[in-house]
């Protein structure tokens, strides 16, 4: 449950913080391009590392017949950290592709585009896991006597 309530926090920081980012650059802030050299290894790194503790996780799950919330909860966090990164890593790519077209004007904030589309796409999963753990600690997971 806990783990849960973490995963929407974060979720609903970085909303917050890409709406923040949209609405200062539409009243006329100054953003800094970001800088892609070192950015996009550690967005690799970080997508590899995702996708291999969401497998870990899953096979696991598999193993114990998928009747773990803490192993069905792990999983998703790790699928949810991979598509945040893995969004991010987009936004950056995309960043290169728009300068020099019409598109240009929204390049300083491609990255916070991306990551609040993603935040509404992942947004009911740790929903789901939150329901799903209270049901748990409630009893509803328990085999009837």
């Amino acid at each position: 449950m806990f783990r849960a309530l973490i995963l929407f926090g974060i979720i609903a920081v970085a909303a917050f913080v890409a709406v923040d980012k949209i609405l200062a650059y539409a009243s006329g802030a100054k953003i800094e391009p970001v800088r892609f050299d070192r950015i996009m290894v550690y967005i690799a790194l970080m997508v590899a590392t995702c996708t291999g503790l969401a497998v870990v996780h899953h096979w696991n799950l598999r193993r114990t017949g998928g009747n773990s919330r803490l192993l069905k909860t792990e999983r998703s966090a790790a699928t949810i950290d991979g598509a945040l990164s893995a969004g991010a890593g987009i936004a950056f790519l995309v960043f290169d592709f728009m300068r020099g077209t019409s598109l240009e004007v929204l390049a300083p904030i491609a990255d916070s585009l991306v990551i609040l589309l993603l935040c509404l796409i992942v947004r009911p999963q740790p929903l789901g896991l939150f329901r799903g753990a209270f049901d748990e600690v409630l009893g509803a997971g328990l085999p009837p006597r």
